[in-house]
């Protein structure tokens, strides 16, 4: 190999070490933006989880609210069932009552018949 061929060589060497420097700079360079946008989905991803956190409590106190809510109908449900209970206690003695009071002026009307009798008894007494 002459010196010529040997320059050129190195020349040609020298060409490819820029231009595969140059491609490891495009490289890094391309890495550098690769390695922002992970750190920036990473920003994003911590935010969303900061905020589903947030979500998720809110979730959990809506949770505790509802079931307060359903253990106060329950509440007013068996409320009701109480009262409707008692509503129907209270109609049994008022019918109870009714008839009571049917039984009792059946009695007073024959209590009156008797008395009359008893006057029309004494009279006719005091006659004889």
């Amino acid at each position: 190999m002459t010196v010529a061929e040997m320059k050129n060589e190195v020349l040609q060497s020298g060409e490819c070490v820029m231009e595969t420097s140059g491609k490891v700079n495009e490289m890094v360079e391309s890495a550098g933006y690769t390695m922002e946008a992970f750190g920036n989905m990473s920003s994003v991803m911590e935010s969303m989880i900061q905020e589903l956190d947030e979500i998720s409590g809110k979730v959990d106190e809506m949770n505790g609210r509802r079931h307060a809510v359903l253990d106060k109908i329950r509440a007013i449900g068996d409320s009701s069932e109480h009262t409707v209970r008692s509503t129907e206690e209270v109609n049994r003695f008022l019918g109870q009552q009714m008839e009571d009071s049917e039984a009792l002026k059946s009695e007073v009307v024959k209590m009156m018949d008797s008395m009359k009798q008893l006057e029309n008894a004494i009279e006719t007494f005091r006659l004889n």
